[in-house]
């Protein structure tokens, strides 16, 4: 998946699910913007404006989104 493949599918709605170092994550589009939730830890959820926000504010483990897309694992998305 790349950086534009993953903007586009959460800007159409959907969900994107993932595994980034055993570890679980969600990324969601909603009226209120772009919802992160780390799986693992329940309420670390990050709430940004806009898809572009998300990919330039975000970092999982210290590391921006599209430094870490490819080792993304079990990726689904809804």
């Amino acid at each position: 998946m790349s950086l534009n493949e993953l903007k586009e599918d959460i800007n159409k709605g959907h969900e994107i699910e993932f595994v980034y170092k055993g570890k679980e994550y969600a990324i969601s589009h909603t009226k209120k913007g772009c919802h992160f939730n780390d799986v693992n830890n329940e309420g670390a959820e990050q709430i940004f404006g806009n898809v572009d926000d998300l990919v330039a504010n975000l970092k999982i483990e210290g590391k921006y989104i599209e430094e870490i897309l490819n080792d993304f694992k079990d990726v689904y998305i809804y």
